[in-house]
């Protein structure tokens, strides 16, 4: 994250691990069928759907991560400089 106001930039490496369960060939084919465009994203699963049900477990430090954007790692970054992550849900002019 950079503060174009103060010219500080922060970093964080989130690292999270899935486990799948043991999957033939058939139900690999049969999700792909169902989530054509699981292919598109990373890891080819889209966990946010059916592709879940493939999932074993999940090790991480925030969820949100797991989808897209780490929300909570973001927040715990604004708080560091003075800056609520909430003080963002307003409409910038």
């Amino acid at each position: 994250m950079y503060s174009v106001r103060t010219g500080r930039m922060q970093t964080r490496l989130l690292t999270p691990k899935a486990r799948f369960h043991e999957l033939d060939d058939c139900a690999i084919e049969t999700y792909l069928q169902h989530e054509p465009d699981a292919c598109r994203c990373s890891g080819g699963l889209r966990i946010e759907g059916p592709g879940m049900l493939l999932i074993h477990s999940i090790e991480t430090n925030d969820a949100y991560a797991i989808e897209g954007m780490p929300i909570n790692t973001l927040s715990q970054m604004t708080l560091e400089w003075g800056m609520p992550l909430h003080c963002f849900s307003r409409p910038l002019n």
